[in-house]
């Protein structure tokens, strides 16, 4: 018996498949198209944004930045700075400079000297230096010209009865470094504006022949005597 299966021939049936494929390629193209073309026309349909690319912004220069005072700050703000009056300085009695022999002065008296000058004068502001010296100045009056003291040195002058009351010396240390200071240059030479009396005191309507006023309103005035 003969038995017909039809066109068995494998290369007639690999070009009937590729017909197909191409065939069907062709259809889903032409079926996409349709279906962007009635979406697009669809209302209220929302189209995807453009894309946007978006440049870097420059860089800009800054302005260099100063720091502003407190006093400009106070002038930017509308407050009125405080004005200060011009500080005008208290002038300093030139100290004399004379030609005389140095004095032989030990510390232990240079040491009293400072402390007379600690309790005497030490509040006088900016005329200490020359009341310093000045005090000075009146006890080597006292014991040095034969002025009838009966003392023949710095430290039993200043400890002499009934003399400078109140005052305590220290022979060992001086009552400050600046004191001692002008201790020292007394006996080398240096003089204060009232000097070679006996006395001094700070009381007003003394029998003063010299002087040394302070900024701050003290004095001490400087005599040879009550009569």
């Amino acid at each position: 018996m003969i038995s017909y299966m039809g066109n068995t021939n494998p290369t007639h049936r690999s070009l009937q498949r590729a017909r197909a494929l191409v065939v069907f390629g062709l259809v889903l193209t032409v079926l996409s198209s349709v279906g962007l073309i009635l979406i697009r026309d669809i209302p209220g349909t929302t189209q995807p944004p453009p894309v946007v690319f978006h440049t870097p912004m420059p860089t800009l220069a800054l302005p260099d930045i100063t720091a502003t005072s407190p006093r400009q700050a106070m002038i930017s703000r509308g407050v009125v700075a405080p004005t200060f009056p011009p500080q005008t300085a208290t002038p300093t009695p030139e100290l004399t400079q004379t030609a005389l022999p140095t004095i032989a002065w030990t510390d232990a008296e240079k040491n009293a000297l400072s402390w007379l000058c600690w309790y005497e004068v030490r509040g006088m502001g900016d005329v200490v230096a020359d009341a310093c010296l000045s005090v000075i100045s009146t006890v080597r009056a006292r014991y040095a010209y034969n002025s009838g003291f009966g003392t023949n040195d710095v430290i039993s002058t200043i400890l002499a009865e009934g003399q400078f009351t109140g005052v305590e010396i220290d022979t060992s240390q001086p009552a400050s470094s600046e004191l001692y200071w002008l201790a020292e240059i007394y006996a080398n030479g240096a003089r204060g504006s009232c000097t070679g009396y006996f006395y001094f005191d700070s009381v007003p309507g003394g029998p003063s022949l010299c002087v040394i006023r302070s900024s701050n309103g003290q004095f001490i005035e400087f005599h040879n005597g009550w009569k």
